[in-house]
């Protein structure tokens, strides 16, 4: 249920992510945050390497991404009109 929800979320912000501007922060820190929590429980629990590691990578890149492309969708678009 709970991952439903985090993917119907994350599947609005990839639909229109401009219109949900404050959103992407959310989702780029959750994903962070997310990440270090798998790290920690991973360590804690001496999971096996291969069972959280891909997880965490996912989590920690793709949080990383979202948090840099919002910083580029926020910076005003040149046009060529305003350029000529």
């Amino acid at each position: 249920g709970a991952f439903v929800l985090i993917g119907i979320f994350f599947l609005k912000l990839a639909f229109n992510p401009l219109k949900c501007g404050g959103m992407l922060s959310l989702a780029g820190f959750g994903l962070l945050l997310l990440g270090l929590i798998c790290l920690v429980w991973g360590i804690y629990y001496t999971f096996s390497y291969w069972v959280w590691l891909i997880d965490i990578l996912f989590f920690f890149i793709f949080g990383i991404l979202i948090m840099y492309f919002k910083g580029k969708a926020a910076q005003p678009v040149e046009t060529k009109a305003e350029s000529a």
